[in-house]
């Protein structure tokens, strides 16, 4: 089967290439497009709840399909689709044959593996998935595209680059060729825990002289009179680059000499050694007998080695002879041939090939002779192996990172050179630079060599900083991984290492705590030293620590770094009045004073990931202080309480090992099993519930998820309550086997602190249901499932919207309408936009208003509103979660909010929600939004900006229509997002919301790019979430349209103009005119009566218990 699946990739190759030489330009790419059209099977109810084609296995059918459809294509070529393809297929065509046959050649000289799709971008590797694509390569893109721009912006990639290709292949992490088994990520290599040990100093090592070395010591012995006894050490910081003053990479081979294969591994790494540039790898063997081989013959070898080692290097330092190398050739070669003849070494053997060690007149080695590596040599290596926890050979150690050369294939000296390198990059580059200019302090024995003799003092200090370097690099390591597993390191650090100069500041010990010492390393310019600082005092104010804080700030910055004034509030020892209650409502406040600021000011929270927090009172808008309008109004204050904790988890497939997106969730009790509910999304299988102390079930919804999936649990899980504090941060890399694993119909969780819970859920299909699917971009149900499976799935799409809530006929005939606002001006436009609503509809309507920036006032006003104008509302709340790349600027926070978690942030029975800017107003019955059919794989409808009655004068601003963006178009419009409509039913399926923030957190990191966060990003990825583009009358603003399209404009948006800045409130008036001051007054007269005037509305509880006006839920 898999000889027939390689001739038709190889027949499939041929026939591209044919159509790219015969056919003309672009025939090849729509041959590509041909061989998956013709395997397209079904429609029907697929195509009808807008899921995919499913895929027949390609034939040569279908590969001569494809063919005459693309010579079709082209009529002016007329050529015999069925002659070419028969001759290709029998060989009697074979122009292509050569070429076709390349692809495999490079796979293998490059140690590409065959098995997976990859993507080569720059010369980076990048291995696809079984499905996305088109997603994963966007992705790969847009990365690249950062990692080039950065070269571009720091002046490493410049216009007089010959090579652009070769820089950036240099600067970046690719390497000339592919070896899984070496290029590991670093939380997949195998770290030993490599200390300073007696053996290590008697180690002679191979090494290439520096090339600077060789450039500079001219020059230190021409000035070598007027040097003084320090010279030859001082002459070291002269040498060009880290690699002249130190080995970055120290190979340790543990090898048995008398086995063929471990002299062939020794033989590649030295050609690896001396073609390394830079002279940067140094070499050295410890003998490790291979399981079954012959003792004196092994004993014999290793004496050898030693002895030739011996002669050419002193200990600890590396041999750097240009003869040394030539000798190491010789010596294996011999070695080779004996362990292939299964024979011992003899001094004759040796004499004759190695006159000059092994002289043929001089007493033969006793050593040898007795057939023994010495006593002493051979329990110091085996006492370095133990400590290594290296039991077998062969065995490469190389800066305390193991590869168990048995167990890594076949290895050559690109392989071990690939190896060198990819370490030297990862890992070993920034430390050297850090080590290079250090001398050895005066109690180190640099080998006793004469001062005067500038080579040996260069190379013995060399030595002494490589295995400086050496020791650094495996302890960060394993440091670093230990601190990413969550557990502690083993590494050891004192206050007394480092010095306290005139960037320290230490803070003396008191009492029991003088004990402890604590040492602290920050930026003083870092939002880390704005939130550490307060920390620290409070621990030495209530712990009575010992202190050392060492300043340590970046030397060029482009910009000052913070842009906000900073209180934290901690408070380690609680307080309590005279009846016993705690004073922390009162005491625990943060206080700016003495403010001196023309900027306008926003307060902000920073509180922990699992806080959702609401600010309760405050009087002046706190998105918009302006201390100098302020008057005689000399304090501002808010108060924020603590409204919910949160529940988060990871969700993994047990079969698959990744993420059932798409798999419903509920949170409840037993009384009342659906609280709130969720999804789980792709990104790393995440999901959010919003939950108050106590004891809650979490179980799947009912529908697609339970009737395909199961809980999963076992009693390790249980005990530990799933939690991944209790577990650990390789909670998620726990060896359990599936067949221990059991079901569960819920997942027990108690929230019993303030901190919040993360958890660990596991999910697994159930027998039978093994190729079914719950979202529409799964894989596609194979053809042993039965009638009544395929039943089922379709029977799944109908009761979708029966999971989680009760959807009924009055929530059909609701809409549903999404907005936000920040500030009180924004609150006042929201307002108007919600009676414009109303005033154009005869729908019901309700509004979802996202909670996290509303003011106390405007939520007051709410209830007043709703009995008034006649409308339902919830107040939705969402936390940014800790892995999704932070926005700073609340803007921008904002515009994330309106676009990132469209999938998640309602109820799982609200099937569509249209979005409305708050400075917008609508002319028009939205029910017509809420009624259109979104065609195709499109969920999302948005307007493009206006094209048939565009704005002259701001034509100069539509940075869609040149440049990046209209390459990136391809023709697509550039959509304006003041209003959109979301099928969320379709949205949710196809997992569109997964891909908005897949691109967000490639895109975010570069802080050039998306500008525009909440128009960019879906204008960005409309190729893989496609957008519907409504008619242009949908919206109108002046900025973008002409005047006269606007009296049939159906909503009117208050875009900002580049041209004149007008304010919103003129702009308001000016354009909307009579309109917009009605319902602005409107609005105020209603709250004026519920505040001075009239009862207050009835209320209800909710089963949050939280007081909302009749028709009204305050959701998550």
């Amino acid at each position: 089967e898999e000889a027939g699946e390689e001739a038709l990739g190889v027949l499939l190759t041929k026939l591209f290439l044919f159509c790219r030489r015969k056919l003309g330009s672009g025939a090849e790419l729509r041959f590509l497009e041909l061989t998956r059209e013709v395997r397209e099977v079904g429609g029907g109810m697929f195509a009808m709840f807008g899921g995919p084609p499913q895929l027949d296995s390609l034939t040569r059918e279908h590969l001569l399909a494809a063919l005459e459809g693309a010579s079709h294509a082209a009529p002016k070529k007329r050529i015999d689709a069925a002659a070419v393809f028969s001759g290709l297929s029998n060989g009697q065509l074979d122009e292509y044959d050569a070429e076709a046959a390349l692809g495999r050649a490079f796979l293998h000289d490059r140690g590409l593996p065959t098995s997976e799709p990859l993507l080569l971008l720059n010369g980076r590797l990048v291995q696809l998935g079984g499905q996305g694509f088109e997603q994963e390569i966007m992705a790969s893109l847009s990365a690249e595209v950062r990692s080039v721009t950065a070269l571009v912006r720091t002046g490493v990639l410049t216009d007089e680059a010959n090579e652009p290709l070769e820089v950036i292949a240099n600067a970046t992490a690719t390497f000339p060729r592919h070896n899984e088994a070496l290029l590991q990520p670093p939380d997949a290599i195998e770290l030993v825990s490599f200390r300073s040990h007696p053996a290590l100093g008697g180690l002679r090592w191979l090494g290439m002289a520096a090339a600077a070395e060789a450039e500079v010591r001219e020059d230190v012995d021409a000035e070598e009179d007027g040097d003084d006894a320090g010279g030859g050490e001082g002459a070291e910081e002269e040498l060009g680059g880290s690699e002249a003053s130190l080995w970055p990479v120290s190979q340790l081979l543990a090898v048995d000499l008398s086995v063929a294969s471990h002299v062939a591994l020794v033989a590649v790494a030295v050609q690896a050694m001396e073609e390394a540039a830079g002279g940067r790898v140094r070499l050295a063997l410890l003998h490790k007998p291979a399981g079954g081989s012959d003792a004196v013959r092994h004993a014999r070898a290793a004496a050898a080695w030693e002895a030739f080692t011996s002669h050419s290097a002193a200990p600890g330092s590396p041999s750097r002879q240009p003869s040394a190398l030539e000798t190491a050739r010789r010596l294996l070669a011999l070695l080779l041939a004996a362990a292939q003849a299964q024979e011992a070494v003899t001094h004759p053997m040796l004499s004759e090939l190695l006159s000059d060690i092994f002289p043929a007149t001089a007493p033969a080695s006793p050593d040898l002779d007795a057939g023994a590596l010495g006593d002493a040599a051979r329990e110091s290596h085996a006492s370095l192996l133990d400590a290594l926890s290296v039991q077998t050979s062969p065995a490469i150690i190389i800066n305390g990172r193991v590869i168990r050369a048995d167990a890594a294939a076949h290895l050559d000296a690109v392989d071990l050179g690939l190896l060198a390198e990819f370490e030297y990059r990862q890992r070993a580059q920034a430390p050297a630079a850090v080590l290079a200019p250090m001398q050895p302090p005066p109690a180190v024995d640099v080998s006793g060599v004469d001062i005067s003799d500038h080579e040996a003092v260069s190379t013995s200090t060399r030595a002494w900083r490589s295995d400086l370097l050496m020791l650094s690099v495996a302890s960060l390591a394993r440091g670093a991984r230990e601190a990413a597993a969550g557990g502690a390191s083993d590494t050891g650090f004192r206050g007394s290492d480092v010095e306290c100069g005139a960037a320290c500041v230490r803070l003396p010990g008191s009492g029991p705590g003088e004990a402890l010492e604590l040492v602290v390393v920050l930026d003083p310019l870092s939002k880390q030293a704005q939130r550490s600082v307060p920390v620290l005092m409070a621990l030495q104010s209530a712990l009575g620590l010992g202190i050392t804080l060492h300043l340590n700030p970046q030397l060029r910055i482009d910009k000052f770094p913070l842009e906000s004034f900073y209180r934290y509030v901690v408070s380690l020892e609680p307080s309590f009045d005279e009846a016993g209650r705690s004073r922390a409502p009162d005491a625990d406040r943060a206080i700016f004073s003495a403010l001196r600021t023309p900027q306008v000011l926003t307060l902000h929270v920073d509180a922990p990931e699992a806080w959702l927090l609401e600010c309760t009172e405050a009087a002046y808008d706190m998105d918009n202080i302006r201390l100098a309008e302020l008057g005689d109004r000399r304090t501002l204050s808010a108060s924020y309480e603590l409204a919910s904790l949160l529940i988060t988890g990871s969700c993994e497939d047990v079969r698959s090992h990744s993420p059932p997106n798409g798999l419903q969730l509920l949170l409840g009790t037993a009384a009342t099993p659906h609280v709130t509910d969720t999804l789980v999304m792709s990104n790393l299988g995440y999901f959010q519930l919003k939950a108050a102390p106590g004891v809650w079930d979490l179980s799947l919804a009912p529908g697609p998820s339970s009737d395909v999936f199961s809980i999963q649990t076992a009693p390790l899980l249980l005990a530990a309550g799933h939690a991944t504090r209790v577990l650990g941060a390789g909670g998620r890399r726990l060896a359990l086997e599936p067949e221990a694993l059991l079901p569960a119909r819920a997942l027990r969780v108690t929230m019993a602190d303030f901190s919040g819970q993360h958890v660990l859920l596991l999910a697994r299909k159930l027998p039978g249901k093994e190729a079914t699917s719950i979202l529409d971009d799964d894989a596609p149900a194979g053809p042993a499932d039965s009638e009544a499976d395929r039943a089922g799935m379709m029977g799944s799409v109908s009761k979708w919207w029966s999971s989680g809530a009760a959807a009924t006929a009055d929530d059909d005939a609701t809409v549903h309408i999404f907005s936000l606002a920040s500030g009180h001006l924004y609150e006042r436009f929201l307002k108007i936009m919600m009676q414009s609503v109303l005033e154009k509809t005869q729908r019901r309507v309700k509004f979802w208003l996202l909670k996290n920036f509303l003011s106390p006032a405007f939520i007051g006003a709410l209830p007043a509103l709703a009995r008034d104008l006649g409308f339902e509302y919830s107040l939705v709340q969402y936390q940014w979660p800790s892995w999704l790349h932070k926005q700073t600027e609340k803007q921008r926070i904002i515009w994330g909010y309106k676009i990132l978690f469209l999938d998640v942030m309602f109820p799982l029975s609200v099937k569509r929600i249209i979005y409305i800017d708050a400075d917008q107003v609508v002319n028009a019955d939205v029910a017509q939004l809420w009624d259109m059919k979104l065609p195709g794989k499109a969920a999302v409808a948005m307007t493009p900006f206006c094209r048939r009655d565009a704005n002259p004068d701001t034509t100069g601003f539509r940075f869609f229509a040149q440049g990046y963006w209209h390459d990136h178009l391809q023709g697509r419009p550039y959509h304006i997002s003041a209003l959109f409509v979301v099928d969320l039913h379709k949205f949710r399926r196809r997992g569109y919301g997964d891909q908005y923030r897949i691109f967000y957190d490639s895109l975010s990191k570069d802080p050039n790019s998306l500008a525009n966060l909440d128009q960019d990003l879906p204008n960005y990825a409309q190729h893989v979430v496609p957008i519907h583009s409504l008619p242009e009358e949908w919206l109108w603003c002046e900025t973008w349209c002409g005047n006269p399209s606007k009296p049939i404009a159906k909503t009117i948006d208050l875009c900002n103009n580049p041209l004149t800045k007008e304010p919103k409130l003129s702009q308001a008036t000016r354009v909307i005119g009579e309109r917009w001051t009605r319902l602005d007054n409107t609005a105020k007269a209603i709250e004026e009566r519920a505040q001075y005037g009239t009862e207050p509305p009835p209320l209800s509880m909710d089963s949050r218990s939280e007081p909302r006006a009749t028709r009204s839920r305050d959701e998550l």
